[in-house]
Parts: C-alpha cells; structure tokens; sequence
C-alpha cells in the first residue's frame, strides 16, 4: 500500500500499468470502480478486455482433496488447490487458453484438466506435515487474510485451530491481527519472523491482540521455538503458520532439521 496506493482503485491504476497496446487482458471481476480502471485503460491500449465473472463458474464443490466447477464447455474441472479464490484463479487461466486457442495454439482439454488436477502452489495452503498437521499460508494482507478465513471455514470449521503469526512490520498488523482474532475458538502465537527490523515483534503483536481478544490463548515465543513447540504438540491441533511468505525458507529448514533429529 506504501508503494501502490491506499484505496483499491489507486492500486488498479498501477496494477493495470501492465496491460499493453493491441493486446489482450484477462481479469476477474471486482468492484465497479476497479473494473472501470481496466475498462478505461483497455479502451485507451486498444486491448480487448476478457472479464471473467463469478456467475460463469458454476457448480462448484469440494472435497478433502480437490476442488470441482464447470467453466463454460468444461465441465467437472478438478483443480488440486483449497479455497474458492483459487476457483477464481483456474477460471482466468482457462480464459487464457481461450485466448491462446484462438491464436492458433493448441492447449488440448486433456492438458488442462492434468494441469489443474496436478497444479502446486507452494506457500498456499500448503501441508507441510501431516502429523502434526502444519499448513502454510502467506496470507499477508486484508484481503488474503479474508481468503484465509473462509478457506479455514470450508475444510477445518471442525478441528482445533493454532495460529502461528508472523507480520512484517509495514503491513497493516492490527487489521490482521483484529481479522485473526475473530476466530474466537482458535490458540494464537505471535512472533517476530525472523529478521528483527522488518518484522512487527511478537510484544506489539500481542499488545494489539490484547485489544481483540474474546479470550482465546494467546502466546508470544521466536519463530524457532514456535516451530519446535507445534511439531512437539499432539494434540489434534491443525497449525497454520500465516502472515508473511518471508518466513517459508525459514520454516522448511526448521521442520527438515527436526525431522532429521527425530530419525537419529
């Protein structure tokens, strides 16, 4: 926000920077005001705009391991990613295909669908282990804090919840933190990442918590101890290690480290 703009239309207008004359753009629809940012700037670029809408995906469900949609003349499209907003991501990249078909390329149905139903995006909603079950999200902003949320609804309204908190410190903290908060029924850890300066340290996390608290637990430890702390703790916990993707390296290392030592 420090860099694109404080409201959604400011950051369109640099987001759709990118859009290049005589070309074509796909995007997903979102408010009025921010699709009109791509309408104009389309307009001026001579760029055909494709806006996909989320009344064009229809039936979706999901399961404990893929999620399923009809976009168009695909039906019962499997995409091997959790949470609708990733529904929404397939969708922008079966309108590519279009496009690319259309060009003169060919994507074939079979391609996609091993695509999609194979498709990996490291740091979302990744399990990193299954026992104790630890799941990364870099969800490091409002909205994909939102995403979080309702991703954690869909799959694990049912379990125990942990939330290992890491936040760099020009993000907006408390309206994480506040957001996090809301799941009344689940523990909170808060840490300092690991790099001192550009992290939020796990005091003012917890200062900020104390104010939107329902009377959750909530703990302050270093990210290195937090680690070793979930992966020690059977408890039917599901652990979600959330708010930066800056710690991923770090927590990869840590959990290969521990399992090494637990094979000696």
């Amino acid at each position: 926000m420090h860099i694109l703009g404080r409201t959604l239309p400011e950051i369109a207008e640099q987001k759709a920077g990118i859009i290049k004359e005589n070309s074509s753009t796909v995007f997903f629809e979102q408010t009025l005001e921010v699709n009109q940012v791509f309408i104009n700037e389309c307009k001026n670029k001579n760029n055909q705009l494709h806006l996909v809408k989320q009344l064009e995906i229809k039936n979706h469900t999901f399961d404990e391991n893929m999620q399923y949609f009809d976009y168009g003349n695909l039906k019962h499209i499997a995409v091997n990613l959790k949470g609708a907003k990733q529904i929404q991501n397939a969708s922008i990249c079966l309108e590519t295909i279009n496009i690319l078909n259309n060009l003169g390329y060919t994507i074939t149905e079979q391609s996609i669908r091993k695509g999609l139903s194979t498709v990996i995006h490291k740091a979302r909603m990744e399990v990193l282990s299954k026992d104790p079950l630890i799941i990364y999200d870099g969800a490091h902003n409002e909205p994909a804090i939102e995403n979080l949320k309702e991703t954690v609804k869909m799959y694990y309204s049912n379990c125990k919840r942990r939330y290992v908190i890491s936040i760099l410190r020009r993000k907006d903290y408390e309206k994480m933190i506040q957001l996090l908060l809301e799941d009344t029924e689940a523990s909170f850890i808060l840490t300092s990442g690991n790099d001192a300066k550009r992290f939020a340290t796990s005091k003012e996390l917890y200062e900020i918590a104390k104010k939107y608290s329902k009377g959750q637990e909530i703990l302050q430890k270093s990210f290195d101890e937090t680690i070793e702390f979930i992966m020690n703790m059977h408890d039917g916990c599901v652990n979600f290690i959330v708010g930066s993707f800056h710690v991923y390296g770090t927590t990869i290392s840590k959990l290969n480290n521990l399992k090494d030592c637990s094979c000696e």
